[in-house]
């Protein structure tokens, strides 16, 4: 028996919605080792849950890799807005948005983390590019916030 297909939209049932952020997170964890090493790609993924606790992976060293996010431009960029792209017209009729505007929280960054918040901020109140050009080969990893802001390339959706 095969999976059944399932509606992109918010989880309202909270133990529903956290037992699925977990094992997602999880999956996207493994999945980014294994873009990593089967690519020879330099990935640090970004995920705060609900409560604000954070998740990290870094395929090498994140503090370098972070400053490259912050320093060069995105060859590629993804946000919630260009799922429609990585999914078939089936799924597309399945996806519901429902966003709020993203907010950062700068109350209590360093000089560093500031830095990095200005640029998310940044990202996330930039407008996307109307039809985005489809994935290509891979030259630089992804950064992601999966709150609802991601940011990089890599011939795959960001977050």
């Amino acid at each position: 028996m095969g999976r059944k297909k399932i509606k992109i939209a918010r989880i309202n049932d909270e133990r529903s919605r956290h037992a699925t952020f977990a094992k997602r997170k999880n999956g996207l964890v493994k999945k980014a080792i294994e873009l990593s090493i089967l690519c020879d790609c330099e990935i640090a993924l970004v995920i705060f849950n609900s409560q604000g606790k954070l998740t990290q992976y870094a395929s090498g060293n994140i503090d370098q890799t972070l400053s490259k996010f912050i320093d060069e431009k995105p060859m590629e960029q993804y946000t919630n807005d260009t799922y429609g792209q990585f999914c078939g017209k089936e799924d597309k009729d399945k996806f519901e948005m429902d966003l709020g505007p993203v907010t950062v929280d700068t109350t209590s960054l360093s000089a560093d983390d500031d830095k990095l918040s200005k640029s998310l901020a940044a990202s996330s109140t930039a407008t996307s590019p109307p039809d985005p050009a489809p994935p290509s080969a891979p030259s630089r990893s992804t950064a992601s916030h999966s709150s609802s802001t991601s940011r990089g390339g890599g011939g795959g959706p960001g977050g």
